[in-house]
């Protein structure tokens, strides 16, 4: 058993030593094969980088052989140059210009002819400047003239409101914005005693005239007062159609519709706490809470109903059934409801409103508003079956054919008279 141990170690160490040969040889093999593998790679690169910069050599080379070959044709040129005129000068070639005639001196100054210069130039400015004026006539769109609404769109013009004097329009541009925007200063009051000057008081009354007089059975009761865009005058003539109604001894409620961009109560500075969304937000509408929400303005004595706090949606506030109650209920306390509206063409909320009051008035804005602006509210409207009575016409210059029999009453130098001391405005 021992040598049998023995054999067997010795068998052992055997394979173990032959296995360990093996394995050298193999790594040696390999080795052997990645060194001549690396040699040949680096022959190649070495091959490779010699040939790269021989090309580089060759470029730079390139390049100055073009140059003096470019400097060589400039050089050969410039010599042919004056090769030439050598051989022009050695040839000694006679001029061949012959004196035809000979020239005096003129007996007056010799120059263009002014009269048919400045007559040509005056004929070309003419047909110029009637070109440019066809072409912006082509290119404005806005509405000037009352007698081009009429025949277009079919509809009565009730009034064409002259421009405000003293900048009227910057100051009423203030706006009390919604909250959660950037409000604006509000160091801007509504002044009426402006509106009392008789070519604008006149107008007011020419509108109010027409309007009580635009349907058969008596005036309208829920007027709306809509335009098509905004800075059109509709919150201006909202004030002053409310305060002309209240002249003819009526009650009379001005509501703030324009839930997006209230300006009633900035215009008038009155509170806009409580207000038509608290009204149309409330599970029931008592008296005591529209008699909480109606102020009344100290210096016209007008009802009004601001728009009161911010509605998330206030389209769906004015389509509401509640709407519909609070103005049926507001129709038996008053004789005249005048609804002052956002845009039409930006929001739903006017013609929703349309749908639900007696008469639509469109304010539009001489020189701003456009003809198809216009177009545009008055299908607005009739595709939900509102009745439009007419347009006002808004910013008309006084200087304007339709304001002609207005100058008796235009001075510019005139002091707007007391507020105290106005007197009301009556049809008789």
């Amino acid at each position: 058993m021992r040598k049998q141990i023995e054999n067997v170690e010795t068998q052992l160490v055997s394979l173990r030593r032959r296995a360990s040969d093996i394995q050298l040889a193999r790594l040696k093999e390999r080795l052997d094969e990645a060194t001549d593998r690396e040699q040949r790679l680096r022959s190649i690169f070495s091959q490779q980088r010699e040939e790269v910069i021989k090309q580089n050599e060759a470029s730079i080379n390139y390049k100055i052989i073009q140059q003096e070959v470019d400097t060589n044709k400039t050089l050969l040129a410039s010599l042919l140059q004056r090769s030439r005129e050598n051989d022009v000068i050695l040839n000694d070639t006679p001029n061949n210009v012959l004196v035809s005639e000979r020239a005096t001196t003129p007996g007056s100054p010799a120059g263009p002819e002014r009269s048919r210069t400045i007559l040509i130039a005056f004929l070309t400015s003419l047909v110029g400047a009637c070109g440019l004026a066809l072409f912006l006539g082509w290119l404005d769109d806005s509405i000037h003239f009352a007698e081009d609404l009429e025949d277009s769109l079919g509809i009565p013009v009730l009034a064409a409101i002259p421009a405000a004097p003293g900048g009227l329009t910057s100051r009423l541009s203030v706006r009390k914005l919604l909250p959660g925007h950037v409000r604006r200063p509000r160091n801007e009051r509504y002044d009426m005693a402006l509106f009392e000057r008789p070519e604008m008081a006149e107008s007011y009354i020419q509108m109010r005239t027409h309007l009580m007089l635009s349907q058969a059975g008596g005036p309208p009761k829920k007027i709306l007062v809509a335009s098509g865009g905004e800075r059109e005058g509709k919150t201006v003539t909202a004030l002053n159609l409310a305060r002309g109604l209240m002249d003819t001894n009526k009650k009379v409620l001005l509501i703030d519709a324009d839930l997006r961009c209230p300006r009633i109560d900035a215009i008038k500075d009155l509170p806009n706490k409580n207000g038509l969304t608290s009204l149309l937000a409330a599970d029931t509408l008592q008296d005591e809470l529209i008699d909480a929400a109606i102020q009344v303005d100290s210096s016209t004595g007008l009802h009004i109903l601001t728009a009161g706090g911010h509605s998330v949606n206030p389209t769906n506030l004015l389509g509401s059934d509640q709407m519909v109650w609070l103005l049926a209920r507001l129709s038996r306390r008053y004789d005249h409801i005048v609804i002052d509206s956002p845009p039409a063409l930006y929001f739903a909320d006017s013609t929703i409103i349309s749908t639900i009051v007696d008469s639509v008035i469109v304010v539009v804005r001489d020189g701003l508003t456009s003809t198809e602006s216009l177009f545009k509210v008055q299908r607005l409207f009739q595709s939900v079956g509102a009745r439009i009575v007419g347009i006002v016409i808004n910013a008309v210059p006084l200087h304007k054919h339709i304001y002609s029999r207005y100058r008796y009453y235009y001075h510019p130098d005139e002091q707007f008279p007391d507020e105290n001391a106005l007197q009301p405005l009556n049809l008789g």
